[in-house]
């Protein structure tokens, strides 16, 4: 089962890779959209598998 412990290592680094494409050229929106993409994917899942999950808050998290 993923703890609150992994939910937060897990945003940690979505918001690590979605920041990684803040004014770095061309290719910014297509890594922000692919890691945006990602992350609603996992909260999906997350939702899916423990109905405590917050997903804003989440979301949040990571930075989107």
């Amino acid at each position: 089962m993923i703890t609150k412990k992994d939910f937060k290592v897990i945003a940690k680094i979505i918001e690590a890779e979605y920041t990684r494409y803040d004014n770095t050229g061309e290719d910014d929106a297509e890594g922000k959209h692919a890691t945006n993409s990602i992350a609603k994917k996992l909260a999906n899942y997350f939702e899916r598998e423990n109905p405590e999950f917050n997903r804003q808050k989440f979301l949040n998290a990571c930075g989107l």
